[in-house]
């Protein structure tokens, strides 16, 4: 990190291995690190921050971020857009910001704990 302070993928990676591991506060620091001042920060960084703020029991900072991705993303239908993770990552938003307009517990990304649990269910 010493090298490339500002290197955007560098720090997502770091802020979604230290969210993984359940060390909220230092993934939220990494992941607005990685967006910095874009202009157009990538919408997958948006939704683990998104997710980052949501564990730090920060809601609406939370939804203001999917807010954000989503409108990064727009409809979809052209070049980038189309990427299948991109797909796959509108239709979690859409249902994350519906959990969290109705009140209702929002589905974000497991932790290791959670992970594993689930895997041997």
């Amino acid at each position: 990190m010493q090298k490339e302070p500002d290197n955007q993928s560098y720090l997502d990676s770091l802020g979604w291995v230290l969210y993984k591991r359940s060390r909220f506060a230092e993934a939220r620091t990494a992941l607005e690190s990685a967006i910095g001042n874009a202009s157009l920060p990538d919408p997958i960084v948006l939704d683990h921050l998104g997710d980052a703020l949501y564990r730090l029991d920060k809601r609406p900072e939370a939804m203001a971020q999917w807010k954000r991705s989503q409108d990064r993303l727009g409809r979809g239908g052209s070049g980038e857009d189309d990427r299948d993770e991109l797909k796959q990552l509108r239709l979690q938003l859409q249902k994350k910001l519906k959990q969290a307009e109705s009140g209702q517990p929002v589905s974000v990304a497991p932790v290791a704990d959670e992970a594993a649990k689930q895997a041997k269910n």
